[in-house]
């Protein structure tokens, strides 16, 4: 959804949330005397405060008695790394560290030093941490119900609306919560402590209050929770909800904590400040765009935290990017750096006695669970809630759970599709659970472009009813030059495994081309009007059976072309049909998989009750999927159909060719052909291929397959009407590079021509095929 409309609207939101809080002009609103009174209170207050600060230390310095030492780290992205390096120092050169606190990058690294990681360890955690995969969005694939899948990988952006039409845009761009089950991993050896004060040294952690723009110096809950709130920057991550109140990124109020620690109790603050000064750039994009305007605020919070800070530490970081997490040993070693300059000023501050060596070793232990509280739910009665729960943990309660099954737990709840974010924690043997919610309706936009069949739009609105008896209803229309409009009602029982009745009806019109050799003879447009009545169950996420009985009228219309074409290309048919159809996905992608396998198979007789048509069809198709490095993987497949009769819908056969299938309409991919360059009444297909990452997100993919068809048998006049399977073998192969872009693939790919040594075929895709 990155496009022009959300980029303005994400700037809009900073500057509100940046000005929110600003202090009004006294020009604009004049301040009562008792006003400038209670603001001279508060900094008497403040004073007072210093002063006994002051006395406590001179106080400790003549009985002897060690002065309480505190860290305060700044928030500043992948440059909070720094402070590892920092801390690594300190811990080198004995000086203790009673109190610690942290921002957003910094509150990471200040909690799990104070659960008890050395520094080399916080080391391990950020390099081996697979920060692109915690910074996604996406569900697991294999956690997302199958109907949904189906919808999710045809449209790219939606939005939600109530049933008074209400329509709620996104609250950020990502949830954060992979990132928050990460955390949980991560603190998992505390996960019953609740106030920061047990904690070695005593942490606190900073965020905003959304409604207020103040600084929130969190000293108990939920830990990743709370850190995850401290670095929820805003319009890219979704605020936080902790009790009855909403917080964003603490950089936004206060980026440096420093007074948070004077108010727990440290006599002193060393301040390590990664949060780079305001500098003039003439190169941007969204997130530096965001990032600047999220700290213009803050940056001046940050001078005054800086002013109460006894040793301020400055890693030279300024000119690092903050969202480039490839650049670890370099950023810690400006912190080590940096930290070794100050070591002059803190010498004073050494314990005589050296620092007990810190080692915190996870131990993902299991935890007895015989309880289980869901928070309020907008859409689900309590026994529902709880067995939806029970159905996805997959273990017995009571009973031992371990922490994988939790975080599988949270991201199944997660992958529902009005399920916004999913967190959790452990009082004693109660699982205690919370979601937010999306609403239940969505409107979903999707669009396609293929340099064979054109461009065309999806739009779609989907309904639902949740619930051990439920009901989902979808309303889609397709725009461009071949137009589609279905309704589509599933009516089931069941909450992980659905049992139902599915009906749709619907308009679909489809292209469908002559060829002769590589010269395209005549064009043909197939309009279709149906009625599908289906039991269809939907088990285990991955799998889907249907049993159905479909009603189709349908006309083809000759458009273009040589007129020898004109009379297989003007039919019109009215039938029925009979079918069964199996889908097992269980693919880790949608596009460029790298691991698991997909199986289709179905099996079609039409005519029943008609004497104008009568066939069977079977179609089947298994993939796999094999990693082989972390960007290379391997893929193999096999497919192959058959339809046999008398009167034969002509759209009923296999149009063979192009690098994309869409195999509820036939369309089978093959390298080698553009698309639809054969129509065959028989076929099979073996192909095999490699892909490699070249980059995040960007593909190259290398095929070869091999074909043999027998045509189908209309007219001679179509290409490969004498051909008989297993007597000619087409071999094609082609490169194809591949972007996965926010709006679906977009490709460009070379093959060969499998009926010329001379020709080659240039093929473009852009957007999800349907």
């Amino acid at each position: 959804m990155k496009i022009k409309f959300l980029y303005i609207l994400v700037i809009y939101n900073i500057f509100v949330i940046t000005l929110k809080s600003e202090p009004a002009s006294p020009k604009e609103h004049p301040m009562e005397i008792s006003a400038i009174d209670s603001k001279i209170e508060l900094k008497r207050s403040q004073i007072i405060k210093l002063e006994k600060l002051k006395e406590s230390i001179l106080r400790k310095k003549k009985s002897g008695e060690r002065i309480k030492v505190g860290v305060a780290l700044s928030g500043g992205g992948s440059k909070g790394f720094a402070h590892i390096g920092v801390l690594r120092v300190l811990q080198e050169n004995n000086i203790p560290i009673d109190y610690i606190s942290g921002t957003s990058m910094g509150g990471i690294v200040a909690s799990l030093y104070a659960v008890g990681y050395n520094p080399d360890e916080i080391e391990v955690v950020v390099k081996t941490m697979d920060w692109r995969y915690r910074l996604s969005n996406d569900p697991m694939r294999s956690d997302i119900p199958l109907e949904e899948k189906f919808k999710s990988e045809k449209y790219f952006a939606s939005v939600t609306y109530d049933e008074k039409l209400n329509f709620s845009l996104p609250k950020g761009v990502l949830t954060g919560e992979k990132s928050y089950l990460k955390l949980k991993e991560l603190f998992w050896n505390v996960k019953e402590v609740k106030s920061f004060d047990e904690f070695n040294p005593v942490l606190r952690i900073v965020a905003t209050d959304f409604n207020t723009g103040k600084a929130k110096s969190f000293d108990s809950g939920d830990l990743a929770l709370i850190v995850s709130a401290s670095m929820a920057i805003p319009t890219i991550y979704d605020p936080v909800k902790i009790g009855d109140k909403v917080y964003i990124d603490g950089m936004v109020s206060r980026n440096l904590p420093v007074e948070d620690l004077f108010l727990a109790g440290a006599d002193i603050v060393i301040a390590s400040d990664v949060g780079a000064p305001q500098i003039d750039t003439l190169t941007y994009n969204l997130l530096t765009v965001v990032g600047k305007i999220s700290t213009y605020r803050g940056a001046e919070s940050t001078e005054k935290q800086r002013a109460l800070a006894t040793v301020i530490i400055d890693p030279d970081v300024k000119l690092d990017d903050a969202i480039n997490f490839d650049n670890f040993d370099d950023l810690i070693s400006k912190g080590e750096s940096a930290a070794k300059e100050k070591l002059q000023q803190l010498e004073k501050y050494k314990d005589s006695e050296k620092e007990k060596e810190r080692h915190r070793q996870l131990v993902l232990d299991d935890v007895y669970i015989d309880n289980i509280q869901i928070a309020d739910s907008k859409f689900l009665v309590e026994e529902v809630k709880e067995d939806i729960v029970k159905d996805h943990l997959n273990k017995k309660i009571p009973g031992m759970v371990s922490y994988q099954d939790l975080e599988s737990l949270m991201m199944k709840l997660y992958a529902m599709p009005y399920i916004e974010k999913s967190y959790y924690t452990i009082d004693g043997s109660t699982l205690k659970i919370g979601v937010d919610e999306n609403e239940l309706n969505f409107i979903r936009v999707g669009a396609n472009y293929n340099s064979d069949t054109g461009g065309k739009l999806a739009v779609g609105t989907d309904l639902a009813k949740i619930g051990k008896i439920g009901r989902m209803t979808s309303l889609e229309f397709e725009l461009g030059e071949y137009k589609s409009a279905e309704f589509n009602n599933f009516w089931y029982y069941g909450k992980k495994n659905k049992i139902g009745i599915n009906l749709s009806l619907g308009y679909e019109e489809t292209p469908l081309y002559i060829y002769d050799e590589r010269s395209l003879k005549a064009e043909s447009k197939d309009e279709s009007k149906f009625i599908d009545l289906s039991f269809t169950t939907k088990l285990f996420r991955q799998f889907d059976f249907s049993a159905g009985l479909k009603y189709i009228d349908t006309e083809n219309e000759f458009d273009v072309g040589s007129d020898e074409y004109k009379d297989i290309l003007n039919k019109k048919y009215e039938y029925q049909e009979v079918y069964l159809k199996l889908v097992l996905d269980r693919k880790n992608n949608s596009i460029y998989p790298t691991k698991g396998n997909y199986l289709e198979a179905r099996h079609e007789v039409g005519g029943v009750g008609s004497d104008e048509v009568e066939y069977y069809s079977e179609l089947g198709v298994i993939q796999g999927y094999m990693p082989v490095t972390p960007k290379l993987s391997f893929n193999a497949s096999l497919s192959g159909g058959v339809v046999s009769g008398e009167n034969i819908p002509l759209g009923n056969h296999f149009k063979i060719g192009g690098i994309n299938s869409d195999l509820d309409n036939n369309y089978i991919s093959f390298y080698g052909y553009n698309m639809m360059r054969k129509l065959v009444s028989e076929f099979m297909i073996g192909q095999i291929g490699a892909q490699y990452m070249i980059y995040p997100n960007v593909y190259i993919l290398a095929k070869a397959n091999v074909l043999t068809y027998t045509g189908a048998e209309y007219n001679d006049s179509i290409e490969g009407a004498g051909n008989l399977m297993f007597e000619d073998f087409k071999q094609g192969y082609g490169v194809t590079l591949g972007y996965k872009s926010i709006f679906g693939p977009l490709e460009l790919s070379l093959t060969n021509d499998a009926d010329s040594y001379k020709s080659a075929i240039i093929s473009v895709n852009m957007g999800y095929v349907f």
